[in-house]
């Protein structure tokens, strides 16, 4: 079973996200989102490598997982699976993130 280790940015990205679906829409839809989110990366404890691989950034190893609108980025080291964003979909990745956002 693989070990969840949030990011500093990781967390960021979903309170970020979860305070706009608030304002926009309602608290009940942001709080259904956020359950979704994390519903997704508690299932990489049992199936690390269920996301795909994540080619249109150069950092190897990364992967994905698509909720709704939303990207998880992730990386599985045969232990632990580090999430590293939680980003737009429709985001343009390479020009939106960099070495520092996936460290080793």
């Amino acid at each position: 079973m693989a070990r969840i280790i949030w990011s500093a940015a990781a967390r960021l990205d979903l309170e970020t996200h979860l305070k706009w679906i608030a304002d926009k829409a309602t608290v009940s839809i942001a709080l259904n989102w956020a359950a979704k989110i994390r519903a997704s990366v508690e299932s990489l404890e049992q199936f690390p490598e269920i996301g795909a691989p994540l080619e249109e950034l150069p950092f190897p190893g990364l992967r994905e997982r698509l909720v709704g609108h939303y990207r998880i980025i992730y990386r599985y080291d045969g232990a632990d699976c580090h999430i590293y964003r939680i980003v737009r979909a429709e985001r343009d990745l390479p020009r939106m993130l960099s070495l520092d956002d996936f460290p080793a």
